[in-house]
């Protein structure tokens, strides 16, 4: 993050500056009295950042806005990290010069100041209605309630798809069996046969024996 490159919430040195939101608009008194909390956002001049100021409770009425990054290209301010195509975004400002956040680092912007100074309910999230149902609770969480506080741009979905990945690859718990289950039995070792003589020996065996039975009359050759 670049120093002068966030809107900031400071106390106006004089009675001079301007309500931009207030001279668009159509406000009633654009005049930021002098000692009053004003909101500064930054643009560039001749080179140089300089900033265009309003009333606090313009700003948070006229100047929030979340949608879905239309590109890749977008970097959130507070961290530098990339934005993500079709990501929920945070914008502060007016259209083009409005600087861009992730969603998920709203707690890093003056959002946590203006609801301080003016209440939650005098702090308006334009944009909403163009998210989806979920979409539109998340980022009203990140904005409102701080959810993302402590936590690194995606953290949060990113711990929600690990923990879903997580239950997903438990096992499931086994159905009881409504039959009984059927006792063991011992498996049948199976018979290996040791090497066999050849018949033609067995037989000359046999016919050896009967011979020497016979009173060792012959000689039997094999």
């Amino acid at each position: 993050m670049v120093a002068g490159e966030q809107p900031i919430l400071i106390a106006a040195t004089s009675g001079r500056s301007k309500c931009k939101a207030c001279v668009y608009l159509g406000g009633a008194d654009p005049t930021i009295t002098m000692g009053s909390q004003r909101v500064g956002l930054p643009g560039h001049a001749a080179g140089v950042t300089v900033y265009h100021w309003c009333h606090p409770a313009c700003f948070a009425t006229h100047c929030l806005r979340v949608d879905y990054a239309p590109t890749g290209a977008a970097k959130c301010k507070a961290d530098g990290g990339t934005i993500a195509k079709g990501a929920i975004r945070l914008l502060l400002g007016h259209k083009k010069e409005a600087t861009k956040y992730s969603v998920e680092n709203a707690y890093r912007t003056i959002i946590p100041q203006l609801i301080a100074l003016l209440g939650r309910d005098k702090v308006t999230l334009q944009g909403l209605e163009t998210l989806s149902l979920d979409d539109r609770a998340r980022a009203e969480s990140f904005v409102f309630e701080g959810a993302g506080r402590g936590t690194s741009t995606g953290g949060h979905c990113a711990s929600n798809r690990a923990e879903s990945s997580k239950k997903a690859r438990q096992p499931a718990a086994a159905k009881p069996c409504s039959k009984p289950a059927a006792s063991k039995r011992a498996r049948p070792v199976a018979f290996v046969p040791g090497p066999t003589a050849k018949p033609g020996a067995k037989n000359a065996r046999q016919k050896k024996k009967a011979v020497m039975e016979e009173g060792d009359e012959f000689e039997i050759c094999d």
